[in-house]
């Protein structure tokens, strides 16, 4: 039934609306096969925003290798972002010259296989399932936007300072990172760190331009050098999971009245709802799985002028 639907595809798009021309790619690609290849390799040049999504995210149901030499290779890829699914395709982008955004959505056993790719400005990695080194990274020195997903130890956490164009970064915190080398990340607005337990967090203190801090522990250790937040005038959300935030929220300092938004996720929180009285102009505090140090669920506590979610 398939390759019959093929003959009623136009062979061309231009007369066809955007929505329509995209659904045209999706119903050739959900066909699959030789022909409707050739049907898609056809449609390059059209250069529509949702055509060209379209065409990308088509590659997934054709041979790597042949959807890339004859359709994304053609594509206008800079400023989008390709999502990698297996290592053929991996392979098979290291060809893409074009390619600025990739999305690794599959287990890399390592990060080497970056290092093939063409420099990217967006990086997204699901997950690396053994011990990574990131200097490989350096290979993608116009690096924005950073997502590394890692539960095994790190090394070459200095790579990261090089990336002096970052502006988001999501990351398990590299065991050989002085914190206090990201200040030549200028650009620097979105910062989500896992493995915080016992760190020294106080380089961050320093970053005024930090908009977006979310940081992630792995049970009840507290934040530790988290402490005096006079320098971060920028910060507007707060993100907290997997810390024990009592002793820390009692000795924090200088909370700056631009953060807003408070997010906790299976933290341990003070029993006394006062303690958040703490923020100045705190507007919404959402609680997901939280309790107090003796294991109590949390209930929604009374803040004045403050939205209060519990999940």
């Amino acid at each position: 039934m398939g390759p019959t639907l093929l003959r009623w595809l136009p062979p061309s798009l231009e007369d066809l609306s955007e929505p329509a021309a995209a659904h045209t790619v999706r119903t050739a690609a959900l066909i699959g096969g030789e022909k409707a290849l050739d049907l898609l390799a056809g449609y390059v040049g059209d250069e529509r925003l949702e055509v060209v999504n379209e065409l990308i995210k088509a590659w997934n149901y054709f041979d790597a290798d042949a959807y890339a030499d004859r359709v994304l290779c053609r594509l206008p890829l800079a400023g989008n972002l390709v999502a990698i699914n297996h290592p053929g395709q991996m392979r098979a982008a290291a060809r893409l010259r074009e390619l600025t955004g990739a999305y690794v959505r599959y287990p890399l056993r390592g990060p080497k296989a970056l290092a093939d790719l063409p420099p990217l400005r967006v990086l997204w990695v699901d997950e690396v399932s053994e011990a990574a080194d990131r200097s490989v990274l350096s290979g993608h020195p116009d690096l924005m936007d950073l997502t590394l997903s890692v539960t095994k130890a790190l090394r070459g956490g200095a790579a990261l300072a090089d990336l002096i164009r970052l502006r988001w970064l999501t990351t398990r915190l590299p065991e050989d990172l002085d914190l206090s080398t990201l200040r030549d990340c200028r650009d620097l607005a979105d910062i989500s760190l896992s493995g915080v337990a016992e760190k020294d967090l106080s380089p961050l203190t320093t970053f005024a331009g930090l908009r977006y801090v979310d940081l992630s522990g792995s049970g009840r250790e507290t934040l530790r050098g988290f402490d005096d937040l006079r320098e971060m005038h920028g910060l507007r959300f707060l993100r907290l999971e997997g810390v024990d935030i009592d002793p820390w929220l009692r000795r924090v300092r200088n909370l700056p009245s631009t953060l807003t938004d408070v997010y906790l996720a299976n933290c341990v929180v003070p029993p006394d709802p006062e303690v958040f009285l703490r923020f100045p102009n705190l507007k919404l505090l959402a609680v997901d799985a939280c309790r107090t140090s003796d294991g109590t669920p949390v209930a929604a506590p009374y803040i004045p002028g403050t939205d209060v979610r519990i999940g």
